[in-house]
């Protein structure tokens, strides 16, 4: 996906990325994409985010009439935050509500680096049904996020460093953050893996 396509849209996630539970990220593209040419989507998960964020998110983008949008994924210094010290817990069913469970379609569909926190749950992740791999190209850090708590958006400071984060007008650029891949994010966004 050229960049002018990703900054053409006004509404997507920021998503810092890179090697995950002893996979490089090479490794993660190559899985996700034959799961989404076998089931027709895939998981991709991040640390388990409050209900109340998730909500908020999806509540914006159904607002604004989003059945899809990208998640830009940066991180030209991303490291892996598995240290090898736990086993990599690979998730079993997820939830768009936390009350109804799906079993996942293949048993290595969606990993995390830590085991289940007290509530059961291992990660949130992003429903995506595509992914593009942008030749070396770059975008400044958002300037405009959702900020989920408030429910309102945040125009007066960058992006937070660390999480995923729903962002208007991703803007390219020479010196920011490397767009490692774009994923297409399907309605209902982000659901919760365990």
């Amino acid at each position: 996906m050229a960049m002018h396509s990703i900054t053409s849209t006004d509404l997507c996630f920021w998503h810092p990325v890179g090697s995950h539970a002893g996979e490089s990220l090479d490794e993660i593209l190559i899985r996700k994409r034959k799961d989404i040419k076998r089931f027709g989507f895939t998981l991709w998960s991040f640390a388990p985010a409050r209900p109340e964020r998730v909500f908020a998110w999806r509540n914006e983008l159904w607002r604004l009439g989003q059945e899809q949008c990208v998640a830009v994924c940066c991180g030209d210094s991303t490291t892996d935050p598995y240290t090898g010290l736990a086993p990599v817990t690979w998730g079993t069913e997820y939830s768009d509500d936390l009350d109804s469970w799906t079993p996942m379609p293949c048993p290595r569909m969606t990993s995390y680096h830590r085991g289940p926190r007290k509530n059961g749950l291992v990660a949130s992740a992003f429903i995506i049904t595509s992914i593009e791999v942008p030749p070396s190209e770059r975008v400044e850090r958002p300037r405009q996020w959702f900020r989920a708590q408030h429910g309102c958006w945040e125009e007066e400071s960058t992006v937070p460093t660390r999480g995923e984060y729903l962002i208007r007008k991703p803007t390219a650029t020479e010196r920011g953050p490397l767009v490692q891949a774009v994923l297409t994010v399907q309605r209902p966004f982000v659901v919760w893996v365990r």
